[in-house]
């Protein structure tokens, strides 16, 4: 044991923040409701030098600020902290013997930590929390967001920069791919199971006005949803965003330089020179209307357009397109059976 001078604080029902850039004026992040937390902060008796800081956080609701095409809600998140003032020394362990904290009036007001110390540098949150990227790509299921600084390498530039990292990883996951997603009664596009991704939201730290989305998510189980007579089955389904807060700026280079997200069996690998993603792929099998199925590797795009409809009318729309070339396809009858009748192509 250490004896330590200690400092506690708690709170109920306060509102938090959790993210990159909290005292500034482009934070990025959670902006939380409904939080109770405890606080330890503490110091060696003996040796002032030697200081630690414990947070345990919970919160009832969660939405996200500092990018326009980046939502998240949902609840049960959780922030946990535990850190010692020298990045090598050991962190406080409370395994075997936790700490309560008083949050409020009533005697079960209180915030236990709980940390295991053989985490060191615990810096994270988790929780049960649906996320939308750009209305393309949406994904429900248990989370763990982690900050980190990290040096990328932009597209066309050899100099690295240095970044404020927020790295948010999933397996196992539902997730949608396509129009409205966050619309439950609007979607047009691909419903995914068992889905893993990973994310990361970086900030120039000499800059945070500068800001990069990379994402990366992979399914095997997929159907369609939004249409009654179009389907899509198969496997292999990759999604793939790198985009730059500036439309046209550079965007981050993984080529040779791959990022590991914690909590993800997926790498963050896209290739820079191909400029800003928004992009789904995969080897599937694609009917509609009963009359033309068609199978091989296609790829998914998602575009605002104008369209022109029969009437002259001007319409601006939401555009899911599928596009793939030297595949097999069928046009006829009964396209899935063993009684087919048309034209194998």
């Amino acid at each position: 044991p250490v004896s330590v001078d200690m400092l506690t604080v708690g709170g109920m029902d306060v509102t938090a923040f959790a993210g990159l850039n909290g005292n500034s004026s482009d934070p990025l992040g959670l902006s939380l409701g409904g939080v109770e937390f405890g606080l330890a902060l503490m110091s060696h008796k003996n040796d002032q030098s030697h200081k630690w800081t414990s947070l345990k956080a919970t919160a009832k609701s969660a939405s996200f600020v500092g990018l326009e095409d980046f939502t998240v809600s949902g609840s049960g998140l959780e922030v946990e902290i535990n850190q010692a003032s020298s990045v090598d020394g050991p962190v406080v362990n409370y395994k075997n013997k936790g700490l309560d904290i008083i949050t409020g009036t009533a005697t079960d007001d209180v915030m236990a930590l709980d940390m295991d110390g053989s985490e060191r540098e615990l810096l994270k949150a988790s929780g049960n929390l649906e996320l939308g990227v750009g209305d393309f790509f949406h994904v429900r299921g248990d989370f763990g967001f982690e900050k980190k600084s990290a040096e990328v390498f932009l597209n066309g530039s050899q100099t690295p920069v240095s970044v404020d990292m927020l790295t948010v990883g999933g397996m196992d996951v539902e997730a949608f791919v396509g129009l409205n997603g966050g619309d439950s009664s609007n979607k047009l596009g691909l419903s995914l199971k068992g889905a893993n991704f990973a994310l990361a939201l970086m900030t120039d730290e000499s800059n945070s006005s500068r800001k990069w989305t990379s994402l990366k998510a992979e399914a095997d189980e997929m159907s369609f949803e939004g249409l009654d007579d179009f389907t899509v089955s198969g496997s292999g389904l990759e999604v793939e965003i790198n985009q730059a807060s500036s439309g046209n700026g550079p965007v981050v280079n993984y080529s040779g330089s791959p990022l590991q997200i914690e909590g993800s069996e997926v790498e963050l690998d896209m290739d820079g020179s191909k400029g800003a993603l928004l992009k789904a792929s995969g080897n599937i099998d694609l009917g509609v209307g009963d009359f033309f199925h068609v199978s091989g590797d296609f790829g998914f795009e998602k575009k605002p357009e104008e369209v022109v409809l029969s009437d002259g009318s001007k319409v601006s729309v939401d555009m899911l397109t599928v596009g793939a070339k030297d595949v097999t396809a069928f046009a006829g009858l009964n396209g899935n059976s063993s009684d087919r009748l048309g034209l194998s192509i």
